[in-house]
């Protein structure tokens, strides 16, 4: 990783991962939806392209952050709702499940597609508002006020010049935003790490790429976890409240691992060959089974100073 987490919220630039330069869902160096770095034009397509794998291969959250969240969002979730970057859905059900009335942004109509098929299947579909669109296209002036914005994996999207002015508008009074993110790394207890840096290294070097490895640890209550979210233009508006970390273990058959990177920009960008090559060589150096650190952070930005 080249560049910190804070740097990456700050700047917009690009990161690897879950948050910043690192790699949060496929390690830290994770999907280009992934990266704390503000993208005018999100690859949509990308995206379009992976929504059901999306869904179906991308991790969830600790049972104990939503119950967290839950706890500190009181009576805001009876409030206005909203969840930014939904996605297919993985925090507005959620929060439909515990009652709330959602409304579901997210750029990609393919990802809304998916959520609001699993949202009939479970029957929410009355508390779940499907809209188009980005983070940007809110304004202040026109917007009902929110209560509780919800943002996973997804932050990072929004752009850094305006996202704290934004959500200091749109947020009613003692209204709550709560961002949350997911970062893993390969267990080196468990797999020859080296090994695996090699293999992509030096198809990197060959190809000109800069294809991220998960094999970056980060202890819980350190690193990327206590990096600033709350700076740049506006931030003086808001203050940060609880911030939460959740240590948890992963582990997937490797098949199911490798279509995980697969979802993952920095891997669809590359040639079939390369990737094929590629994905054989990781599953030879990994064995049958990848095991996984994880971490989650959940971040709570208040209305007001």
């Amino acid at each position: 990783m080249t560049t910190s987490m804070a740097g990456a919220w700050r700047t917009g630039r690009k990161g690897r991962g879950a948050l910043p330069t690192r790699q949060a869902g496929s390690g830290e160096r994770r999907a280009e939806r992934d990266q704390p770095a503000f993208r005018p034009s999100p690859p949509c397509g990308l995206l379009q392209l992976g929504a059901q794998d999306y869904e179906r291969l991308r991790p969830g959250y600790p049972e104990q952050m939503w119950a967290d969240l839950r706890a500190d969002a009181g009576a805001r979730l009876e409030g206005s709702v909203l969840d930014v970057g939904a996605g297919t859905g993985k925090a507005s059900l959620t929060l439909a499940r515990a009652g709330a009335q959602v409304t579901a942004l997210d750029p990609s109509a393919e990802m809304l597609a998916v959520l609001g098929q699993r949202a009939a299947q479970e029957r929410l579909a009355a508390r779940v508002r499907l809209r188009q669109g980005s983070f940007e296209d809110l304004d202040p002036q026109t917007e009902e006020k929110i209560d509780l914005l919800v943002s996973a994996q997804a932050w990072h999207w929004t752009d850094p010049a305006t996202r704290w002015v934004r959500l200091a508008g749109l947020l009613a009074d003692d209204a709550m935003a709560a961002l949350a993110w997911n970062g893993w790394h390969l267990k080196a207890s468990h797999h020859e790490t080296g090994r695996v840096e090699a293999v992509v290294s030096e198809r990197n070097r060959r190809w000109g790429t800069a294809v991220p490895v998960d094999t970056e640890a980060r202890d819980t209550g350190g690193g990327w976890t206590q990096e600033p979210v709350l700076e740049g233009p506006g931030a003086d508006r808001l203050r940060e409240g609880r911030r939460r970390v959740y240590a948890w273990d992963w582990q997937m058959p490797t098949r199911h691992y490798l279509e995980l990177l697969g979802t993952t920009s920095r891997y669809r960008l590359l040639e079939q060959g390369r990737r094929e090559d590629l994905t054989t060589a990781l599953g030879q150096a990994l064995g049958p089974t990848t095991f996984l650190a994880c971490q989650t952070l959940l971040v709570e930005v208040m209305a007001g100073r």
